[in-house]
């Protein structure tokens, strides 16, 4: 999935361009769907095996990085420096202890052919600037596992500020080719959250997602899905 390219206000004073680039990820891996992600690809090699690999990897690389070694690794380097403060050139170094603020700081520092990797492989959409106070949309998709969304499914929309009325007909979830068809149920409802059933009648197709709620002065907001949603 694309990741979303927006902008924020530039208050960095290193430039006297007023805006910078804001980014926001499309989701999360857990370790275990990266496992399950890996064996399912070019490879003989089990999940299992896999899991016990990476693991492996993990401990080895804390030892080494631990007994000062700089790790060389396909994806960057590891090693670790010593932070803080002395009152004279003969204090101890005592990390955790006292006010100078002693430590130890991990570093890693990508390869340049795992930075030219990832970068030649992105995918992103320029998203529209928004208000601070308006609704924003940022996925939807079934609330079903890896399915495909159906006429009478439900569908789960997350965003800001996502509140309405569900009792006013102008207010809601809408799907919208050619013409407005508005979510006939809800299941869940809250700022962040919406839980909307697809209408029974939908024709198979791409459709543009909305939600249509009033803010507090009473002034109609809409907000639209940066992605249409297919229905099978």
């Amino acid at each position: 999935m694309p990741i979303k390219i927006s902008t924020s206000k530039n208050n960095l004073g290193t430039s006297d361009k007023p805006f910078i680039a804001k980014t926001e990820s499309s989701g999360h891996v857990e370790f275990e769907e990266l496992v399950r992600i890996m064996a399912a690809g070019r490879t003989t090699i089990t999940a299992p095996d896999i899991a016990g690999t990476l693991l492996l990897l993990k401990e080895e690389l804390a030892r080494l990085v631990a007994d000062g070694r700089y790790v060389k690794t396909p994806f960057g380097s590891f090693h670790v420096t010593a932070c803080g403060l002395f009152e004279n050139e003969d204090q101890p170094f005592t990390p955790g202890q006292g006010d100078c603020k002693h430590g130890v700081r991990l570093h890693y520092r990508p390869s340049s052919e795992f930075q030219d990797e990832v970068a030649n492989q992105v995918q992103f959409i320029r998203t529209e600037h928004f208000v601070k106070n308006n609704p924003v949309i940022r996925s939807v998709d079934s609330v079903k596992a890896n399915a495909e969304t159906r006429a009478g499914d439900y569908v789960r929309v997350n965003g800001l500020r996502l509140q309405f009325d569900e009792s006013d007909q102008n207010q809601g979830v809408f799907f919208i080719n050619g013409s407005e068809h508005r979510a006939p149920g809800y299941a869940y409802l809250d700022g962040r959250t919406v839980v909307a059933q697809v209408p029974d009648n939908l024709e198979p197709g791409p459709y543009e997602v909305f939600i249509r709620c009033m803010n507090k002065t009473k002034d109609m907001k809409q907000v639209k899905a940066d992605l249409a949603l297919t229905v099978s």
